[in-house]
Parts: structure tokens; sequence; C-alpha cells
């Protein structure tokens, strides 16, 4: 059973990352013939799913263990709560540095990347506190079954809200990078 579980996870990770190499192809305005063949395409997919995975998890972690730390009996002040999202935030810039520039084909440097990594490691950070603390402090105190239920709708907010800052971000470094903003408000 963990094996087809695995291997599902696996699967529906790719898909989504596959679908987030497309979103970002088209968000830099990459050409269909540009893109990548399948194989190429789903190795890039795995990298993301593995490396990328593993960052997220392991600055899920560290935020959560900060901001939810009354929850496991830590008791930390709001100063080193503060100070976690701040590390977590500078870890998920570095983590979506290479993440945006392996969403692509197009090659793109660290420069081109970092404000819209900046940007949604400072959101990733903020949604990763609130969720937390949500999680722990307001859901403590219910039943088991509305526990999970309220959870999962956290998870699955948190999830489209992320899904939502990433594409901006996407499109910041875009429009800062092509110059695509308006013209006659610059020259002004």
């Amino acid at each position: 059973m963990i094996v087809i579980g695995t291997v599902l996870a696996l699967y529906s990770g790719l898909s989504v990352v596959k679908a987030a190499q497309r979103a970002w192809d088209l968000v830099y305005g990459v050409a269909g013939e540009d893109e990548p063949n399948i194989l190429v395409k789903n190795l890039r997919a795995l990298r993301l799913v593995v490396l990328g995975g593993i960052g997220l998890i392991v600055t899920t972690a560290l935020a959560g263990t900060v901001t939810g730390g009354k929850a496991v009996n830590l008791h930390v002040g709001w100063g080193l709560t503060v100070l976690g999202v701040l590390v977590s935030a500078l870890l998920n810039t570095a983590l979506f540095v290479f993440v945006f520039r392996w969403l692509t084909v197009r090659e793109l440097t660290v420069r081109d990347v970092l404000p819209g990594a900046a940007f949604a490691a400072v959101a990733l950070a903020m949604l990763q506190a609130v969720a937390t603390a949500f999680i722990s402090h307001k859901l403590q105190h219910t039943k088991a079954t509305y526990g999970d239920f309220g959870t999962v709708i956290v998870l699955l907010s948190w999830f489209y809200l992320q899904s939502q800052v990433l594409l901006l971000a996407a499109q910041l470094n875009v429009v800062r990078q092509d110059r695509l903003w308006p013209r006659s408000l610059a020259e002004s």
C-alpha cells in the first residue's frame, strides 16, 4: 500500500510541476517548438519534485517549529518567531531562485529571478506562519474529525494562495526583465 501511495504521490507531483513548467514557459513567452521533449521535461520535473520538495519541507518545518512552538511546549517568544519567519524567508528565497530558473527553458540568471523569488519567499513565509499558527492554535480544541477537516481546508487554501503568489512572482520577473511596464508612466 505504501508503494502505491508513493507512486501516486510522485505521479501527482510530476503533473503539478509539469503544469508549473508550462505556466512559466507561457509567462516567459517560450515558443512551443522551443520546449523540451517529453523525456527531458519529465526529468526536469523529477529534479524539481525531489530538490524543491525537500527544500520546501525543510523551510516549512522550520517555520512550523518556530511559529507553532507553543503547541509543542517550546513557549518561544515573539522575537524568536519573527526570527524564524525571516530565516525561513531567506531560505525560501534561495530555494525559489533555483526553482524559478529550473521551471522555464529560457536562460535566466540569478539576477533575473531574484526579485520575484524574494517576493514569493516573503509571501510564503507569511502564509506558512499564518497557516501554522491557525492550525496549531485554532484547531487544537476541536474534535479529531473537525480538526482534520479544518487542517485540510487550510492546506488547500494555502496551496491555492501560494500558486497565485508564485505566478505573480514570475510575472514580476518578466515585467522587470523585459521592461513591459507602461512606457508613458516611466517617461513622464
